[in-house]
């Protein structure tokens, strides 16, 4: 494992334990800086033996071994400087950012369906004892990621708030660089009465109440506008209303809806009457409002036809948020730079022969 990755992880992910360790357990380091912080050999040996991943093979230098313990030190400098100047986390925080973070590993790792996101803290804890992962550790790591970004964006905010906005230049350059990001298929958008094909509904049944009511709207006995209104309180359970919405002639529309569905849905460009389909997910009685062939966006266009948000909003924001993250970087090491001159020699005691 390279040892950039090892700090990664460390400074991360993994916050520092208290010591709760018998008292013959031996001191890997005392940290003092408003208050002592013990990390006992025995907690050490449990970082290492986590960054090994469950690889009993892998052996980490001495060098290697000292690093991380600096990046644990690290840790601790910051907690205590927090402690001393009030900055705290709630425990609602830490419980809503590791089921928004847990959320994220299982999508990655494709349990969960992109954009899913967990709710139930029962449901998370079950989730982690099965992956074999200790819950109050987890927490623990969220808490310390938590406690080290709001250290640093409460004692470092004026950097924060004096950082530039994109310049135009910066924008288009952007824009030029990448321009195949912004290559759009074509699309139409659409208002439509929606039929789900759901568990437990008669589908059979369902497809007949969607025809029936399409074939009013033909016919003139129903007017489309006022049946979009209102369809959907005499059928709860199986009519859904939307505002516009745009579906774009991509794979992922493909892979929901259905090819048939696409190829129906693309070739009927009459804006002016209600039309019927069916896709692998309902039933739709749709009217197209609008429809644009495939091209490449310009700055001042919007991403999606149904918001504002324009290229260049995007782009800005991109940028802003990049200029965030190498200015927290920045604030990251100068801040530890600080803690550990103010602790000094005296504060900081490392045992060498205690890591060996």
């Amino acid at each position: 494992m390279k040892i950039k990755s090892i700090l990664f992880l460390v400074f991360a992910s993994f916050a520092y334990l208290s010591a709760q360790s018998p008292i013959a357990d031996r001191p890997v380091a005392v940290i003092s800086l408003h208050k002592t912080d013990v990390i006992p050999q025995s907690k050490f040996e449990q970082y290492l033996n986590i960054l090994k991943g469950g690889d009993e093979g892998t052996e980490f230098t001495l060098d290697q071994k000292k690093e991380i313990l600096n990046v644990m030190i690290n840790q601790i400098l910051v907690r205590q400087d927090a402690s001393n100047r009030s900055i705290v986390v709630t425990q609602e925080q830490v419980k809503q950012m590791a089921l928004q973070q847990l959320s994220m590993e299982l999508q990655q790792a494709g349990v969960i369906p992109q954009g899913a996101v967990l709710n139930d803290y029962a449901q998370f804890v079950q989730v982690l004892e099965s992956q074999g992962v200790n819950t109050s550790l987890y927490l623990e790591n969220i808490e310390s990621n938590i406690i080290i970004q709001t250290y640093i964006t409460q004692t470092r905010k004026e950097d924060f708030d004096n950082i530039p906005n994109p310049t135009d230049r910066e924008v288009r350059n952007y824009y030029n660089n990448n321009i195949a990001q912004f290559a759009m298929a074509s699309y139409v958008t659409v208002e439509q009465i929606f039929f789900q094909k759901k568990d437990g509904v008669d589908i059979d049944a369902l497809r007949t109440t969607s025809q029936q009511l399409y074939r009013s709207i033909e016919s003139g006995s129903k007017i489309f506008d006022d049946a979009q209104l209102t369809e959907g309180d005499l059928f709860p359970n199986t009519s859904e209303r939307s505002e516009t919405v745009a579906i774009y002639n991509d794979p992922r529309a493909v892979q929901i809806f259905g090819q048939n569905f696409m190829d129906e849905l693309f070739d009927n460009f009459d804006e002016s009457n209600a039309f019927y389909l069916e896709s692998d997910v309902g039933f739709h009685i749709l009217r197209i409002v609008g429809a644009e062939e495939a091209g490449v966006l310009t700055l001042e266009e919007t991403l999606s036809p149904v918001d504002n948000y324009t290229v260049r909003d995007y782009i800005n924001e991109l940028i802003r948020s990049e200029k965030q993250r190498a200015l927290y970087e920045q604030l990251q090491k100068e801040t530890i730079i600080s803690l550990r001159d103010q602790a000094g020699e005296e504060g900081i005691r490392v045992f060498e022969d205690a890591i060996r």
